[in-house]
C-alpha cells in the first residue's frame, strides 16, 4: 500500500510537483505529479483538476514526453473546454515547435484564438505553425501581429520573425532588415537574464 506524503493537505503533493518542475527537477517532478493523481483518485480531494492536467502536461513536456504531454493537455481541455485557450495554445504550440500533428496543432491554436484574438502569444504560436508548414507570408504577418500585441517584449517572437523574415515568397531586400531589426531586440532579450 503506497503511503500518502501528506495525507491532512492533499493538495501538498501538487504543490510539490509544481515546485520540482520549477527548479527543473523533471523526472522527480513528473513522480510527483504522478503520486498526486493517485492521491487525488484515492481520495477524491478535487486536486485533479483542468489546471491540474495542464501542470502536468507542462513537466511531461519539459522532459521531451510529447505524446504523454499531449494526452494530459487533452485531459485538461476536456475537464474545462470553455476556459482552455492558454492550454490549445500550449498544446498547439509544443507540436509546431517539434514539427508534429501541424494540422491539429493550427486547429488548436486556433481555438485559442477565438478566445482571444489579440494575445501576442497566441498570434505567435499560429505564425510559427505557419512557418512550419512553409507558410512564410502568412507566418510573418501572424509573427508581426504577435509582437505589435505583445504586453512586454518577447525574445522568442523577434526570433520567429528573424527566422520567418528570410524565407519570406516575397525576400525582398527589406526583409533583411527587418529581420536583423528583430533578431538584436532577441539577443538582448536573452542577455538580460544572464547579467
Amino acid at each position: 500500500m503506497r503511503v500518502k506524503r501528506f495525507p491532512d493537505v492533499p493538495d501538498l503533493t501538487y504543490y510539490l510537483a509544481l515546485a520540482l518542475r520549477e527548479a527543473k527537477q523533471t523526472q522527480e517532478s513528473l513522480t510527483t505529479f504522478e503520486e498526486a493523481l493517485h492521491e487525488s483518485e484515492l481520495n477524491g480531494s478535487g486536486t485533479a483538476t483542468a489546471r491540474f492536467f495542464f501542470d502536468y502536461g507542462v513537466a511531461a513536456e519539459q522532459a521531451a514526453l510529447y505524446d504523454k504531454a499531449a494526452d494530459l493537455l487533452k485531459r485538461s481541455i476536456a475537464l474545462d473546454p470553455a476556459n482552455a485557450a492558454e492550454t490549445y495554445n500550449f498544446l498547439g504550440y509544443m507540436w509546431a515547435e517539434h514539427g508534429m500533428h501541424l494540422d491539429e496543432a493550427a486547429d488548436m491554436i486556433k481555438r485559442a484564438l477565438q478566445a482571444d484574438p489579440q494575445n501576442g502569444a497566441y498570434l505567435d504560436s499560429m505564425g510559427w505553425v505557419e512557418y512550419q508548414q512553409g507558410k512564410y507570408d502568412q507566418a510573418l504577418n501572424e509573427l508581426t501581429r504577435a509582437a505589435q500585441n505583445l504586453t512586454k517584449d518577447d525574445p522568442v517572437v523577434f526570433e520567429h520573425i528573424g527566422d520567418t523574415c528570410p524565407q519570406a515568397q516575397s525576400n525582398r531586400p527589406g526583409n533583411r532588415s527587418v529581420a536583423e531589426s528583430f533578431w538584436p531586440g532577441s539577443s538582448k532579450q536573452e542577455n538580460r537574464g544572464q547579467d
